[in-house]
């Protein structure tokens, strides 16, 4: 939900192909199981993205509840109506987490899931999903800490510097670490806490490791100032890992259950 950021086809097409692997759809149900929604309720996806979440939460609500999807980046809400045309229920529109255009106590619930980390002003964000709950709304947050993303590579100082790179392209990279006592100070309750973590040693076509790879690539060297070079030394040397059975990946991410009292 980055204002910075630019969405084209390419760009789009990247991020689905990370959307679609098995550890992703495993998150996106995660998120879903710990929303627990019932039917008819109303939901809010904050960073909806390419519409893989709402399109779920759609789901679950059915067509006599309502998924409105908000998110900053105009071709992203493009792709979330297309994606989710046979669900007419769920909505979306072009907004931004730290000023939601909804009304107060709109929802029953909220879905954000690794949006935070975009947004500079925490304190005024939180206020905002507080107030389009209804009492006794909650929401799920989902959010990451970076330093956790690890590649196991032959240059462990290389492999570090781009994924560093990666890292900070976030307004907040290692949000997970106090997001519970911001919450808090939001006013909301903080029922439950949880890790999801994308664990992987093997190198597959599904692999959201492997899917990672082209942004790690495009940020590196277009945006951290690592050396192409030294870029694809690094891709090389992750695939010759992954031919020797020694490849390993590992990224934690933390997901809160919420409620406003």
């Amino acid at each position: 939900m980055s204002e910075e950021t630019e969405f084209d086809e390419e760009r789009i097409a990247a991020m689905e192909r990370i959307y679609r692997t098995t550890s992703m759809v495993e998150r996106r149900q995660r998120v879903r199981d710990a929303l627990a929604l019932k039917p008819g309720e109303h939901v809010l996806s904050v960073g909806t993205g390419p519409g893989f979440e709402s399109r779920g939460l759609a789901k679950d609500v059915g067509e006599n509840g309502r998924v409105h999807g908000i998110d900053t980046a105009e071709p992203m809400l493009a792709t979330a109506r297309e994606r989710c045309e046979d669900q007419p229920w769920a909505t979306f529109e072009q907004g931004d987490a730290a000023n939601l255009p909804i009304e107060d106590g709109a929802f029953d619930a909220a879905a954000a899931v690794q949006v935070y980390e975009y947004v500079p002003d925490l304190n005024t964000a939180f206020d905002e999903l507080y107030r389009a709950l209804r009492p006794g709304g909650r929401a799920v947050v989902l959010t990451s800490d970076t330093s956790t993303m690890t590649y196991h590579a032959a240059d462990e100082a290389r492999s570090e510097q781009i994924v560093d790179t990666f890292a900070a392209h976030y307004t907040q990279p290692r949000l997970a670490r106090t997001i519970k006592p911001k919450l808090e100070q939001a006013n909301f309750e903080v029922n439950d806490q949880d890790v999801y973590v994308h664990f992987e040693t093997e190198l597959t076509e599904d692999a959201v490791s492997g899917a990672f790879i082209p942004a790690l690539k495009e940020i590196a060297t277009e945006q951290g100032g690592v050396d192409e070079v030294d870029v694809e030394a690094w891709v090389d040397d992750l695939h010759e890992r992954a031919e020797a059975g020694e490849y390993f990946f590992n990224y934690n991410q933390y997901l809160f259950v919420v409620e406003k009292p």
